[in-house]
């Protein structure tokens, strides 16, 4: 029963984030993530756990305003794991304007697909 409550939440704030703007997704996105390296400057790679109550942290400001509510959800249950990853390959430096693109909350420069395939971090799917 839970189970099939997360599902249902998890569909919802996908279908939520198919009503902003690419730019509106992007900026907030931006803004997210610029709060959280302020808090985390940059990532070490046993910490997982920390980017998670960091993510957690900065979410809590911005709880009831839409699209916040909706990408920190979405990023908190699917692209977490992922986001860590990509942290890592990029030896824990924090970057609002590739990691939103990373996530696919901002359009990809050109040269984006070929710097993801020289860290060999697999895609994020497309969620937008």
């Amino acid at each position: 029963m839970i189970a099939l409550r997360i599902v249902f939440v998890l569909s919802l704030a996908f279908v939520s984030l198919k009503a902003f703007s690419s730019e509106t997704k992007c900026n907030t996105c931006k803004v997210l993530m610029t709060n959280v390296k302020e808090k985390l400057p940059s990532l070490s790679k046993t910490s997982t756990l920390l980017l998670e109550q960091t993510m957690r942290s900065v979410c809590q400001k911005y709880v009831t305003i839409q699209p916040f509510e909706e990408i920190c959800e979405y990023v908190e249950h699917k692209l977490l794991d992922a986001l860590y990853m990509w942290l890592a390959k990029k030896e824990g430096e924090i970057d609002p304007e590739l990691d939103c693109q990373y996530m696919r909350f901002c359009p990809r420069s050109k040269g984006f697909e070929i710097f993801l395939r020289l860290l060999k971090v697999p895609d994020v799917s497309l969620h937008q």
